[in-house]
């Protein structure tokens, strides 16, 4: 079967994480999607290790969810490093210091 560009609603450049998910939004909205990757040795690489837990709703959203196959436990969450040095914090403090600095 021969496709034409034109036969798509949506083409998704690149089939990583973001693109990935991408093509699943458009698709599951009934969009014609077509996801390329240039690189055939992407899928190789392990990408998505750590996922921030609004990543994981977007991901819930569009019916995934890690971690009902997942033979590993979560982590206990995660700290940001801020480009200032400062010391690491949570999410919700590193965002509130930087809108404060905007």
């Amino acid at each position: 079967m021969t496709s034409r560009v034109g036969d798509f609603d949506v083409v998704v450049i690149g089939a990583g994480p973001v693109g990935c998910v991408a093509a699943l939004a458009y698709a599951q909205s009934d969009a014609r999607t077509l996801l390329l990757e240039a690189n055939p040795n992407s899928a190789r690489r392990l990408a998505g290790e750590w996922l921030h837990p609004r990543g994981l709703s977007v991901l819930r959203s569009l019916g995934i969810d890690p971690a009902a196959d997942s033979a590993f436990d979560s982590g206990r969450g995660f700290a940001m490093f801020p480009d200032d040095q400062s010391p690491p914090c949570p999410p919700s403090v590193c965002e509130q210091r930087s809108r404060l600095e905007r």
